[in-house]
């Protein structure tokens, strides 16, 4: 299996006692998963800078490519959002998104910090500077939030600049 991890001093190594299968491995900056994704998983993949995604290995165009700003991945969600079954909508008059998945129903505004999830006011990030943008036309709203908030597994890879989520359909 490559994950970008050839060539790298661990530093640790632990496995999942809730899920066995999976094993971490720590190198002191990054922390690798290795895991059996079960037949009832999907797995979307993601790389910085590239304007398609692979939704359990077939690829889907996305409007614009992943960028990185405020040390926090943004993109235009909407591809992933239907990738996992969710819908996902635009008011032009509040500047504000609306995301429903499963029992999820996420909203976010332009410029703000603070989103809802199901009616409760939630902080995006720590960082007050990561917040929903429009850039070229496209709204851009940061990927690890939005996709926890849908109980979604995201990892991240730093050496490769790429993005794995997993999710039950």
């Amino acid at each position: 299996m490559n994950t970008g991890l050839t060539n790298r001093r661990i530093r640790s190594l632990a496995i999942d006692p809730l899920t066995p299968t999976t094993l971490y491995a720590i190198t002191g900056l990054d922390v690798f998963r290795y895991g059996v994704v079960s037949a009832s998983k999907s797995v979307i993949q993601l790389k910085i800078g590239s304007r398609t995604m692979y939704v359990d290995g077939s690829p889907v165009a996305l409007e614009a490519a992943p960028i990185i700003l405020n040390s926090r991945t943004l993109l235009p969600i909407r591809a992933i959002v239907e990738a996992t079954g969710g819908t996902i909508a635009w008011e032009a008059s509040t500047r504000k998104v609306t995301i429903v998945r499963k029992d999820k129903t996420l909203e976010l505004w332009i410029g703000k910090n603070v989103a809802t999830l199901n009616g409760k006011s939630v902080n995006i990030d720590t960082d007050s500077r990561v917040v929903p943008i429009i850039r070229s036309g496209r709204t851009l709203l940061p990927l690890r939030f939005v996709t926890e908030a849908l109980a979604l597994d995201v990892q991240w890879n730093a050496t490769t600049q790429a993005i794995t989520i997993t999710y039950t359909p």
